[in-house]
């Protein structure tokens, strides 16, 4: 008979919110469980939505920097460690303020670091509009007419990197009656032979006046309602082909998230609805080994 490991539960005090649909789990790096090794492993945990929380990114944040700063890191839904969340640093945004109401006012922008761009401002107005600016350390924006027999004459393919790797696929006019859903061409195309790297990919059409249409599929994710780099990456392209006059209106299925693009300066400011969906813990079973295995969820 194998022996039963011994384990503990523990309660991990964990944020669930959302930014335009995208499912964002907030954790201050003092409620941490287990060490930053384990990190991956908890990220996979605690974002299943049928055993636990559910999110599609672990955001983990630690406001304690006497200087003010916020240290941030990002962790996908399956254990992998993202660049760049735009949506997880508005909720972040509005995190703070609903923690430390004193320190993080309400308007006033804040400082977020994070390894892929350095510094980004985060500021909530209030605990339900969450904005972030930040100026990528480099911007990579080329055309690069990929090729597969799911794209039809016309459309266009463009590789965008803010310290994290977008293609923007521009569906050409008119073809709406392709087979199968777009988001199975954003899946064939994340990881295609002409792409430097794997791709978040976002189905772009043309459809109103100031903005787009769009469909993300995000790595380590998935299809999700909204990605707030991916909104800037086709803010990028399309001011790069002067397109657009002014902010581009970016209109995903979780909600419409709105960009200013400051080209001189590369400067990039997201904004669009946040909300707290629960506050509370997630039950975190640990052996003696660290195998973290997620029991349930309870909200307070």
């Amino acid at each position: 008979m194998t022996a039963m490991k011994s384990a503990r539960l523990v309660a991990m005090k964990c944020l669930k919110m959302h930014g335009c649909g995208n499912g964002i789990l907030l954790v201050d790096r003092a409620w941490l469980p287990v060490d930053a090794e384990r990190l991956p492993t908890l990220a996979r945990l605690v974002c299943d939505r049928r055993k636990s929380l559910g999110g599609d990114t672990l955001v983990v944040f630690d406001p304690s920097s006497p200087t003010g700063e916020v240290s941030v890191e990002f962790w996908n839904a399956d254990g992998s460690e993202g660049e760049l969340c735009i949506n997880g640093l508005r909720c972040l945004a509005a995190t703070l303020v609903h923690l430390h109401p004193a320190r993080f006012l309400r308007g006033e922008w804040n400082t977020a670091v994070c390894e892929s761009v350095g510094e980004v401002g985060v500021r909530a107005t209030d605990l339900e509009w969450g904005e972030a600016t930040f100026r990528p350390q480099t911007l990579d924006i080329h055309p690069l007419g990929l090729t597969h027999s799911l794209l039809r004459p016309g459309d266009r393919t463009t590789f965008v990197d803010l310290g994290n790797p977008h293609l923007i696929v521009e569906l050409a006019p008119g073809t709406d009656d392709r087979s199968g859903h777009p988001l199975n061409l954003a899946k064939a195309l994340h990881d295609h032979e002409g792409l430097p790297k794997p791709c978040n990919v976002h189905i772009v059409r043309r459809s109103f006046g100031d903005g787009v249409d769009a469909l993300p599929w995000e790595r380590g994710v998935g299809p999700t309602q909204s990605c707030g780099s991916g909104a800037a990456a086709i803010a990028a392209v399309l001011a790069q082909r002067a397109e657009l006059p002014g902010p581009a209106v970016v209109r995903m299925p979780g909600g419409e998230l709105t960009v200013h693009f400051e080209r001189p300066a590369g400067t990039f400011t997201v904004s669009g609805r946040v909300a707290f969906v629960s506050i509370g813990h997630a039950a975190i079973r640990v052996t003696d080994t660290l195998d973290l295995r997620p029991q349930r969820a309870e909200a307070e």
